[in-house]
This record gives structure tokens, C-alpha cells and sequence, in this order.
């Protein structure tokens, strides 16, 4: 068995950068701006913001990345079902956007190219794909999950 060490650097480096944005504030400060700190999510606007911040969050970040930045912004009492729930729907499906909205994607790109295959995927070849099929699926199971939080609260 053979260590992928370029992976595992890029997953280090990025928990160390990420580490490092959240102890300047500014996810916080975002965070609160656009109100997601009093946000029930019960409603469809502070659902859509929500919504938008981590489709939009996963691809900057990534999926994981974006997940433990938004769960610091928590506080650790209250009940956080249905952020959990759209949380991690959200960023699981959102991966797929783009090319860098999860490492698995990236990691897919760098064997196929590697491969006897040799395939270039490059942001747009991948951005085709995934553009249509995540904004369809977020979408529906976004609201799958806030009509099932309808019946069980």
C-alpha cells in the first residue's frame, strides 16, 4: 500500500489555513451578516440564504472545510436538527458543483490523469457536469428535508 502524501498535505493544509480564517473572526462576522446566527431555518428566505451560503461556501472552501467552519458558528446548546440535517445534505451534494467543492474531485482529476486513460479534466469540462445535477438535487432534497422537518416538528 502505497501513502498518497500529496493528499494528505492538501488535506493539512487546509485544516491549518482553515484554522487559521476562522481565528480572524471574519467567518463569524459573515456568518451574523447574513443573520444565520438567529436563523431558524424554518422559513424559506433564512433557508435560502442558507442555502446559497453553503452551495456557494462548499465550492470556495470545500465540503469538509466549509462543514467545520459552520459548525464553530453554532452554539452548543439548542436544537440544531435541522442545520445539521441541511448542513450536511448541503455540502455533501454541493461537492459535485465544481471541480474544487470536494478533494475527492480533485483527487478523481489527478488519476485520470495519471492514468493509462489520461483525461484532463479542467474546472469547465467539470463545471458541465456538475453545474445542473447539484443545483437540481440540492434543490429537491433541500426541500424533501424541509418538508420532513414540517411533519416532525
Amino acid at each position: 500500500m502505497r501513502i498518497d502524501w500529496n493528499v494528505l498535505l492538501l488535506f493539512f493544509g487546509l485544516f491549518v489555513w482553515l484554522d487559521g480564517l476562522n481565528s480572524t473572526g471574519i467567518p463569524h462576522k459573515i456568518w451574523v451578516a447574513l443573520k444565520l446566527n438567529s436563523a431558524s431555518l424554518t422559513d424559506i428566505k433564512s433557508l435560502l440564504i442558507f442555502y446559497i451560503f453553503t452551495l456557494i461556501g462548499s465550492n470556495i472552501f470545500s465540503n469538509v472545510p466549509l462543514t467545520l467552519l459552520v459548525l464553530e458558528q453554532v452554539p452548543p446548546t439548542g436544537d440544531h436538527l435541522s442545520l445539521v440535517l441541511y448542513l450536511a445534505f448541503i455540502t455533501t451534494i454541493a461537492g459535485n458543483l465544481t471541480l474544487f467543492g470536494s478533494v475527492a474531485n480533485l483527487i478523481v482529476a489527478q488519476k485520470a490523469l495519471t492514468s493509462s486513460l489520461q483525461h484532463k479534466f479542467d474546472f469547465w469540462t467539470y463545471l458541465k457536469f456538475g453545474f445542473l445535477t447539484t443545483i437540481l438535487l440540492s434543490l429537491v432534497g433541500t426541500f424533501i428535508i424541509y418538508g420532513l422537518l414540517r411533519v416532525i416538528h
